[in-house]
């Protein structure tokens, strides 16, 4: 009778193994906070002394530079500072855009710094000792160098220079604009870091000479300036094109459209999100030429497409372009994906976007519009379907007529996976709008905090922005800032097809604002042993108001099927003892 029993039990001891996941998920937990009344905008950190270094900006009358923490957790202290203000000789006449730290340890560090003359003066990479801020070196890079990141494996540091356009405040640089880029710098043979000053830069523009035989812009979103129509601030220059531009590729035309938002390095090859282009590039650094250029496309979503009202309205459906910022390169079951942040961007004087109601002025959609579309906002462009929801001007010719057939909104609302070698799409969110509306909902596409729900229905949403991806428990998840609407979703992606929500937290219930970056801390990199989440908050119109550090300490938590196995274990363990017993007695 025993061992009938006995063998009964292990037989039910292995239905409940087999029914429990091997894996936990995580919990994200807010721990801690650094307020920087002078910003804290981008995030980096090394392992080497427990280094945490932000961005700052200290006002329009201040300076800007790196701070540097002795990161431990809630407990963590000020280090240092570099200030910036003599690589371009005084204050108010540069900015600092990003910030990233050696991950081998060999004492430096490298932010991007653009002069205020950002499409006439090339910018600047400067290198410091992040033990105590001293400036160490600076390089020529590519003008408006937006973002700067490490190769993992220390190898290499690439530089994205945006080359964005200038909308100008008078007639003497009204509209003018620079080639967008990328700057590579080979860390071969720096051992540490009095040798930085021995680096050299490559710099690689969209020139057809930098083209490789896969690599083509025919067809990507705005590569060319002139496709905007005739630049300028005067109410006779403020004319927009009356047509949707042809994007096949001109001969012997520099692209000063294109602008590289955000770059990785990745097995070998450089990743780099063309926000405004609607494109991801893959720069060969062994044959100096961009080897692919994969046009994104557009995502069909479900949004809430109206500011108008006072609850949310999740109910039209319209495509999207990506458009990412943060993009993350990742390696998951032997597959290479890139996953990026679709928040959108128009240029930077609005020149390619309108409101699809539009019908008189300057903006009027109406020579822009296929004759399917009235040309009185009723029907489709009705304030409460799509009339009011910001369109691009250069999107949606379906049929080469130079007319839109299909509004298209810039960005999608949501992340994606995309597959790093083809380009093509496995996997999207879709709109994160309904799941925020779940989690949040007094926060609903809010315009930062403090302003009333649906006050960015008609623009970008949520905006997701900010992006990390990282391993931990052996599952893969991606950690996505939302710049508008404040908070930090987390979610599972070790099946890239199917994505699953694991966790959220919102900054502004410590009153942190607008987070522009994300940065991972594994439990062996960390001086407490265990993992973290910092998230850096650019605050209010960059002013530096309700910025800083966020702290997220990232547990895993089992399943709730895996507390009922240790739980079903623990009881086949007693009730076997009290039966061996009572059979023996």
């Amino acid at each position: 009778m025993y061992q009938l029993l006995s063998r009964s039990l292990f037989v039910a001891s292995l239905g409940l193994v087999s029914a429990a996941p091997a894996l936990a998920q995580l919990d994200m937990s807010y721990v801690g906070q650094m307020n920087l009344p002078g910003g804290g905008e981008i995030v980096a950190y090394t392992a080497n002394n427990y280094t945490l270094a932000t961005t700052y900006f200290t006002g329009s009358s201040g300076t800007q530079g790196v701070s540097l923490y002795n990161f431990n957790g809630a407990a963590t202290t000020a280090r240092a500072t570099v200030d910036l203000s003599g690589v371009f000789g005084a204050a108010n006449t540069y900015s600092v855009s990003s910030v990233a730290l050696d991950p081998l340890g060999r004492g430096f560090g490298v932010a991007t710094v653009i002069p205020t003359a950002n499409t006439t003066t090339i910018g600047k990479l400067a290198f410091f000792n992040y033990n105590t801020g001293a400036v160490l070196h600076t390089v020529a890079v590519g003008y408006h160098p937006d973002s700067v990141s490490f190769a993992r494996d220390g190898s290499r540091i690439v530089i994205a220079n945006e080359g964005e356009a200038n909308a100008g405040t008078s007639s003497a640089n009204d509209g003018t604009d620079a080639g967008g880029s990328i700057s590579t710098i080979s860390l071969n043979g720096i051992t540490q870091f009095s040798q930085v000053n021995s680096v050299s830069v490559v710099t690689t523009d969209f020139s057809a000479s930098n083209l490789g035989a896969g690599a083509s812009l025919s067809g990507i979103r705005n590569p060319y300036i002139s496709s905007m129509g005739s630049p300028g601030n005067s109410a006779s220059q403020q004319t927009f094109n009356s047509t949707v531009p042809n994007f096949t590729q001109p001969a012997n035309i520099q692209p000063a459209g294109i602008e590289p938002e955000y770059a990785v390095v990745h097995g070998g090859k450089v990743y780099a999100s063309l926000q405004e282009n609607n494109a991801i590039g893959v720069f060969d650094p062994g044959t100096g030429k961009w080897e692919k250029i994969h046009n994104l496309g557009t995502i069909n979503q479900t949004i809430d497409a109206t500011d108008t009202g006072t609850t949310a309205n999740i109910s039209q459906t319209v495509k999207g372009l990506p458009m990412p910022d943060t993009i993350a390169a990742v390696t998951i079951n032997g597959h290479d994906y890139i996953v990026t942040a679709n928040e959108g961007d128009a240029r930077i004087d609005d020149r390619d976007i309108s409101r699809l109601g539009d019908i008189s002025g300057g903006d009027s959609m109406n020579p822009l519009l296929a004759a399917a579309f009235p040309t009185t906002a009723t029907g489709i462009r009705a304030n409460d379907q799509l009339g009011r929801l910001n369109v691009s001007r250069i999107d949606g010719d379906t049929d080469g007529d130079g007319k839109i057939d299909t509004p298209v909104m810039i960005g999608t609302r949501s992340f994606s996976i995309w597959d790093a070698a083809t380009g093509a799409l496995v996997s999207d969110s879709g709109s994160l709008e309904q799941k925020l509306l779940e989690l949040d909902p007094t926060r609903h596409n809010i315009n930062r905090e403090g302003t009333a729900i649906d006050n960015r229905s008609d623009d970008k949403g949520p905006e997701p922005e900010a992006l990390t991806v990282f391993t931990q428990g052996g599952l893969t998840y991606a950690a996505l800032g939302l710049e508008r609407q404040n908070g930090i979703l987390l979610y599972d992606i070790s099946d890239p097809l199917d994505p699953k929500y694991v966790d959220y937290v919102n900054g502004a219930n410590t009153s942190l604002i607008s987070p522009e970056s994300l940065v991972y801390i594994s439990a062996l990199d960390s001086p407490t042993g265990k993992a973290y989440l910092i998230g850096g908050f650019e605050g209010v119109d960059g002013t530096g108001a309700l910025a800083g550090l966020g702290i997220y300490e990232l547990t895993a938590i089992p399943e709730p099927s895996t507390y009922a196995l240790v739980m079903g274990l623990a009881v086949v363990g007693f009730v076997g003892k009290r039966l061996r017993f009572r059979c023996k007695s």
